[in-house]
């Protein structure tokens, strides 16, 4: 298994990498499948909205399918692009101009499907290997998101899936472990045990839902 995960990744760099070519040397190696970690807040990042987006890839909606348009950084123009430039990475302009994150909205989540299904179409015309995304679901309902109806996490979903994605639902064990055993507390990351639930999710799927059972 390889792993091309760099922190404050999302849904955009996978594309981009994709359409670039960027691990071909590495991929030649059979790859048989593709899997990604994803939440709706990922659409944060995929609409440039999220400050760790800065240097990332940006994306519009062309017709209906996801167009590279360069940076984030290059979307911003002006004054404000010139302030980001400069001041971005110190306390005082997080404290003043980025304190509040910017909401996601509808038209950022059809972004963020679009950018999957495009890299997901990719995936199968380079490599002949499906996409697998883990989803994570959010509460839609609170302030970071303006959603109208058609888009909670179910819906998300299926957005996804017709768009040619296999989806597999993952979540926390509350069930049977405390909120500290699976969440790093002031962090919000999983912890090394969500990791290893979620992992056997991963394999459990693989040889379910794609019959590899030469991946156990």
């Amino acid at each position: 298994m390889l792993n091309f995960a760099v922190t404050a990744y999302g849904p955009q760099q996978f594309l981009r990498a994709l359409e670039t070519d960027a691990y071909s040397d590495l991929l030649k190696q059979d790859p048989r499948i593709f899997i990604m970690l994803t939440a709706p807040w990922h659409a944060g990042r995929t609409s440039c909205k999220d400050k760790n987006s800065w240097y990332a890839p940006s994306y519009a909606l062309i017709d209906g399918v996801a167009g590279y348009r360069g940076s984030c950084a290059d979307q911003a123009k002006g004054f404000s692009g010139l302030l980001h430039a400069l001041f971005r990475a110190t306390e005082m302009f997080q404290y003043f101009f980025q304190s509040r994150v910017e909401p996601v909205d509808a038209a950022d989540i059809d972004l963020y499907v679009a950018i999957f299904a495009k890299a997901a179409k990719l995936a199968r015309e380079k490599y002949n290997v499906p996409t697998l995304l883990l989803y994570l679901p959010d509460d839609v309902s609170s302030a970071r998101y303006r959603l109208g109806p058609g888009y909670g996490n179910a819906d998300i979903m299926r957005k996804l899936r017709e768009a040619g994605i296999d989806v597999e639902e993952i979540g926390f064990d509350v069930a049977h472990h405390t909120e500290s055993e699976l969440v790093i507390i002031g962090d919000g990351h999983p912890t090394g045990l969500t990791n290893r639930i979620w992992a056997q999710q991963v394999k459990d799927t693989l040889v379910t839902r794609f019959n590899a059972t030469q991946w156990r």
